[in-house]
């Protein structure tokens, strides 16, 4: 998505619909690598005297590709020819030919940057320009060499439109200090931060404003009795079982959350706080916790004893399979995220505990299952369920939804059009742990020097004994370590989470086979940045390519 600026710019006060339907579809269409300014308004005073006002409708921006300044036509169902070099609109010659306007435009917009900035901009040549019809399909007529015109039949491809009308230039002094310098002009009140950590945190936010726009609508399944949603990492399985667990709750509603992984309910329980305390009525907690604690209608609590914390857990397991059959009706609506981590006599205790005309909502991915309990069964229309499936990766940028699809295929969601830029994909060729910690603690410092908080990293492994020799290595926390540090932790830990940046280390030498699950599950982690820590091998499989 363009980054629109000012970031609270509202498109009402665009001139005409056709406008709006530009910036929308500019927005929509390019990458965040671009900035959208629509309006921008200026006024020139000549060295010869007097005054002049100038509107661009739309200007673009971008660090590496330079200007394009847009001049929006509404022209509705109306021919419109060219002839000798002159503009007609429905046989009449047109009152201000277009190319002329925008072309001025341009060349204003030029020179009020020399004037602005005569040392730092002085070498800046005249952006490349066109003219948007975005309600005319075609121009008959000869336009003259150079005139870039833009028709409702390259509305669906603005990326690679602009892209054309871009390489038109010749860029001459122009960086990101430039384009620093031109925004200080033409938008001196607009907010845009630079630093990778600031970049991170408004992709992140772009990207959960268009996941709630276009998952907004299967929020409504919620109605059914009985519901499962199955698609792949990042596919927006857990924004819509908070969004029903949040619902239920505030309409009156006995609710449990609930999932297998411990971090991943308590991140939901921290979200969905508010709800819960305002009306009392919804419980968030991972399934074998709440088993234990004698809140899923087992006689009693199941205490932990001296011995190991795996012959605890082995001890609710039992318990579980050996629940008595009755009834509880503790709750009216129960939601289950990561579905797949729970075993199917689990999920028959979980519907012992619903009311009557109470609701099951589960939500899922069998590709990322780790459990070892016993097998998860995806439910069918014959159970009584309505099912969908979540196909678009709405959580990673770009570069990292491309390669978990091009790796991973059918396993990953599709890269979601329009996705945002990755800001960066890297590797580092380690042979054994001591090398691993060391291209963390590299990684670690770069990432520091670029302004990326530590809060917003997470440092992932494929074997707890690696986690433990990286955090004996390195000062690092894990998720029960209170704190702002880097976390350091498991695949496996972190399960339904996601952070900006992921540094996943994988061990060597292990068989690829065993390992392609937690890599699936490592990499869609990273929602802007990722780097990978591996042998050749790794490197190879995830074709990365000229590993340092």
């Amino acid at each position: 998505m363009g980054r629109l600026l000012p970031e609270d710019f509202d498109d009402a006060s665009l001139q005409n619909d056709a406008e709006r339907r530009v910036v929308r579809g500019l927005v929509e269409q390019l990458s965040d690598d671009w900035l959208v300014l629509p309006s921008v308004s200026f006024r020139r005073h000549p060295a010869g005297g007097g005054k002049a006002d100038f509107e661009i409708d739309v200007l673009l921006m971008h660090e590496r590709d330079g200007m394009v300044v847009l001049e929006v036509k509404g022209h509705d169902d109306e021919q419109l020819e060219v002839r000798d070099g002159k503009w007609y609109v429905g046989g009449r010659p047109a009152i201000r030919d277009p190319f002329a306007q925008v072309r001025s435009n341009a060349y204003e917009l030029r020179d009020l940057l020399h004037d602005h900035h005569p040392d730092r901009l002085s070498g800046l040549r005249c952006p490349p320009f066109g003219v948007v019809f975005p309600n005319i399909a075609a121009i008959s007529g000869s336009l003259e060499p150079g005139v870039r015109v833009v028709t409702s039949n390259d509305l669906s491809t603005l990326d690679s439109t602009i892209s054309t009308i871009a390489g038109d230039q010749i860029l001459v002094a122009w960086d990101l200090e430039a384009m620093r310098a031109v925004l200080a002009v033409v938008a001196p009140t607009a907010a845009l931060h630079f630093d990778e950590g600031a970049q991170a945190e408004q992709r992140r936010q772009l990207l959960e404003a268009d996941s709630r726009a276009r998952l907004d609508a299967l929020a409504g399944l919620d109605v059914n009795r009985r519901v499962y949603v199955w698609g792949g990492p990042g596919t927006g399985k857990t924004w819509l079982a908070e969004t029903w667990a949040r619902r239920a709750a505030r309409n009156g509603h006995r609710t449990l959350m609930t999932c297998f992984n411990v971090p991943l309910a308590q991140t939901l329980e921290d979200r969905l706080g508010d709800v819960a305390r305002a009306t009392g009525l919804l419980t968030v907690a991972p399934f074998l916790e709440l088993v234990a604690e004698g809140g899923a209608g087992l006689p009693a609590t199941i205490r932990r004893v001296d011995e190991e914390e795996s012959a605890y857990w082995e001890r609710v397991r039992q318990a579980i399979a050996e629940a008595p059959a009755q009834r509880r009706q503790l709750f009216d609506v129960i939601v289950v995220d990561e579905v797949q981590d729970l075993a199917d006599d689990w999920i028959r205790l979980l519907e012992r505990l619903l009311a009557d005309d109470g609701r099951l909502l589960l939500l899922g991915d069998e590709t990322q299952r780790t459990l070892r309990d016993g097998a998860f069964t995806p439910p069918t229309f014959d159970d009584g369920y309505a099912r969908c499936q979540l196909q678009l990766n709405l959580r990673n940028t770009k570069g990292i939804a491309q390669m978990l699809s091009a790796v991973f295929a059918r396993r990953a969601g599709r890269p979601r059009p329009g996705a945002l830029m990755t800001l960066a994909i890297e590797h580092r060729l380690a042979g054994d742990r001591n090398e691993a910690a060391d291209a963390v603690r590299d990684l670690l410092t770069d990432l520091g020097a670029d302004g990326v908080p530590s809060e917003q990293i997470a440092v992932l492994t494929t074997s707890a004994s690696s986690r433990d020799h990286l955090h004996a290595s390195l000062e690092l926390r894990r998720w029960d370590t209170p704190g702002r540090g880097v976390l350091c932790e498991t695949v496996h830990r972190v399960k339904g989470l996601e952070f900006d940046t992921v540094v996943l280390v994988v061990d060597g030498g292990a068989p690829l086979e065993g390992l392609e699950h937690l890599l699936l599950i490592g990499v869609s982690r990273a929602v802007s940045r990722l780097a990978v820590v591996g042998d050749a091998t790794i490197t190879a499989f995830l074709r990365l390519e000229d590993p340092v």
